[in-house]
Formats: structure tokens, C-alpha cells, sequence
């Protein structure tokens, strides 16, 4: 059994590093340091869904916007997509533009 053993390690090791994550890039920002550490972790919770039907994207920012919206109270915008365009207006401390998808924005 040790040739199991070997392999259930080795997969293990290979899930691991298949399951690397990149750093945030944050291209502006207005906002607290744990609010920001909050949008980042609400994105990759929301890119690592499993959405089989309707509008991925909309289904993303929906559940980023639903979370801040508990978390943080009510009014929040959540664009997601690799092509927009938006001209907004924000409350202080309540803006962040940011990708947690390397080679998206």
C-alpha cells in the first residue's frame, strides 16, 4: 500500500499548487483596508461558484452585491465583465476598482 500512499500525496501536492491564488490587482481605490480585504475575498468566493445557467457575470456581481449589502448596509453597485464603461459617483470609503482574475481587466 505505500504506492497509494505516494499517490494520494502527490495528488494532493498537485491540487494545491493548481489551486493557486494571484493577487488582487487594485487599480483605485476609496475605501478601508478591511472593507477592501472584504470585496476581495467576496470576488474570489463569487468567481469560485458554480453557476450553470443564466449570465455569469451577473450572477457574480449579484452575489458580491448581496454580501455587501449585509455586511456593510445598503446601496451598493457592483460592475463585473472584462468590457465596461462607467462614469459613478460614490459615497466616501465606498469605491473600489479591482480584479482578483489575472489578465482581465
Amino acid at each position: 500500500m505505500p504506492d497509494e500512499e505516494d499517490h494520494s500525496r502527490k495528488t494532493k501536492a498537485s491540487s494545491k499548487n493548481a489551486e493557486k491564488v494571484h493577487p488582487a490587482q487594485i487599480f483605485a481605490e476609496d475605501m478601508t483596508d478591511e472593507w477592501s480585504r472584504d470585496a476581495v475575498k467576496a470576488a474570489r468566493d463569487a468567481f469560485a461558484l458554480t453557476i450553470a445557467a443564466g449570465d455569469v457575470h451577473a450572477t457574480i456581481a449579484d452575489f458580491i452585491r448581496k454580501k455587501f449589502d449585509r455586511d456593510h448596509e445598503r446601496g451598493w453597485n457592483c460592475v463585473v465583465g472584462r468590457s465596461f464603461g462607467a462614469f459613478v459617483t460614490h459615497e466616501i470609503k465606498t469605491y473600489m476598482y479591482f480584479t482578483v482574475q489575472p489578465g482581465t481587466y
